[in-house]
């Protein structure tokens, strides 16, 4: 009886540290580079500061950087509840964009103006209502 609960306890000791094994010989460059991934750019004109996450739009810099705006790939710390937008098409693959205002003024002028630019595209653009900044 002594034996088969040695036995159950040293399987089970063997299973719980096994993940913990798993997971201390990841290492985040080994990852691959995948392209279906979203793309993370930060956006400047003046004094005007956007974050800009895409997956699978092509022309969107088109869009965006036509008013003098400059986008770099770079990561940066988002606030919670700045005005955002997003914008989808259904074709064969997801396609997504999604915009948060960072810093300056006219926000919601120059927000609605690339909402327009992206449905003339037919895809589809969503706010979260819940903003007061949208209402």
């Amino acid at each position: 009886m002594n034996q088969k609960f040695l036995s159950l306890f040293l399987l089970i000791g063997s299973l719980i540290t096994t993940p913990s094994v798993a997971q201390m010989n990841t290492n985040i460059d080994d990852l691959p580079n995948d392209s279906s991934q979203d793309e993370i750019w930060y956006c400047t004109q003046n004094n005007k500061e956007v974050l800009v996450e895409v997956k699978s739009v092509n022309n969107w810099q088109e869009v965006i950087e036509k008013d003098s705006w400059q986008c770099v790939q770079e990561l940066v710390s988002v606030p919670d509840n700045m005005p955002q937008f997003s914008c989808e098409n259904d074709g064969d693959q997801i396609n997504l964009i999604t915009l948060t205002w960072l810093k300056g003024e006219q926000a919601k002028t120059q927000m609605k103006s690339w909402i327009d630019a992206f449905q003339k595209q037919d895809m589809i653009c969503t706010t979260d209502e819940t903003n007061p900044f949208w209402q």
